[in-house]
């Protein structure tokens, strides 16, 4: 009876830890850490302590949103990305439709790429140029 119980807990715990397919879509990720590498012991922003909140919702047919709360506003931004993979590290690349769009948080004009850590958590590149680093995980 008991191997019968811990079998079942161990079916019922690994469904509900089921990992994500990074090649799956539509993806929501969540943005839920904000930092820098510009300032030793830099403060560390999570949850309602950063100044806004953010996510990605990436589709089936290769277009995003990007959609930004901050102050009670909600502002948006939308484009195309691609799945790439460049010496074994993968990510992704977002084109945004306005290049000159206030939610890009990049050192190039007009797109962003996001760095696949692991199939729940993808970094922004933006630190690259002395922007911060933004850590998203994937909700959905």
């Amino acid at each position: 009876m008991k191997k019968s119980i811990i079998f079942t807990l161990l079916i019922v715990t690994s469904y509900s830890c089921s990992k994500f397919n990074i090649d799956e879509f539509p993806q929501k990720w969540q943005l839920v850490k904000i930092t820098t590498d510009q300032v030793p012991n830099a403060p560390v922003w999570t949850g309602t302590d950063m100044e806004y909140q953010e996510f990605y919702f990436l589709n089936s047919n290769g277009t995003f949103l990007k959609s930004r709360e901050k102050d009670g506003s909600t502002t948006e931004a939308s484009g195309s990305f691609v799945l790439k993979e460049n010496e074994g590290e993968k990510y992704f690349e977002l084109i945004f439709n306005f290049a000159d769009d206030p939610l890009i948080g990049s050192c190039n004009p007009g797109k962003e790429v996001l760095l696949i850590k692991t199939e729940k958590t993808i970094v922004g590149t933006w630190s690259y140029c002395d922007g911060p680093i933004l850590e998203y995980q994937r909700v959905k």
